[in-house]
């Protein structure tokens, strides 16, 4: 990885805590939905198959057969919030530049093209933004460059 790329890498995950910390919660409560439907489904099986079971076997049971699985889900999650936590930083880095820069825009400040880093979402968008500010600040120059000619044509016709 040579200097530009390494200045490109985006120092944090959290960009947008409240936006980004709802997709991890819902993240979270999808996994958490997904093994606990699993594990409803094995027990219910389970107990279907062996009717005359008690409840403290069927539960030994599942737990015997399937533990492992449970665990290895468990010890999965970790490895999913983050995958989860970077996936919404591709988005969230982009639409918060995005946001900044319109505001860098609508404050009559000078903004440069941008471009997002490579992986990020909303490529286009930025080609577009681009192209608006490009127009935007082209046209107060021009505004500009037409307000002092009438202003040296005034003082011209006063002298």
């Amino acid at each position: 990885m040579n200097r530009s790329d390494k200045k490109r890498l985006r120092k944090t995950l959290f960009i947008d805590a409240k936006n980004q910390g709802e997709f991890i919660k819902q993240c979270f409560f999808r996994w958490y939905l997904c093994t606990s439907l699993i594990i409803a489904v094995v027990v219910i099986f389970t107990a279907l198959n062996n009717p005359a079971q008690s409840a403290l076997l069927l539960v030994y049971e599942v737990w015997n057969q399937y533990s492992a699985v449970v665990l290895a889900s468990f010890l999965l999650l970790p490895i999913f919030m983050y995958d989860a936590l970077v996936a919404s930083n591709r988005i969230a880095g982009p639409v918060h530049r995005l946001g900044n820069e319109l505001q860098n825009l609508a404050d009559g400040k000078e903004v440069k093209p941008i471009r997002f880093r490579d992986g990020d979402y909303f490529e286009r968008l930025a080609e577009q933004f681009n192209t608006l500010a490009a127009h935007v600040q082209n046209e107060r120059k021009l505004r500009m460059l037409d307000g002092h000619s009438k202003l040296e044509e005034r003082e011209t016709v006063s002298v």
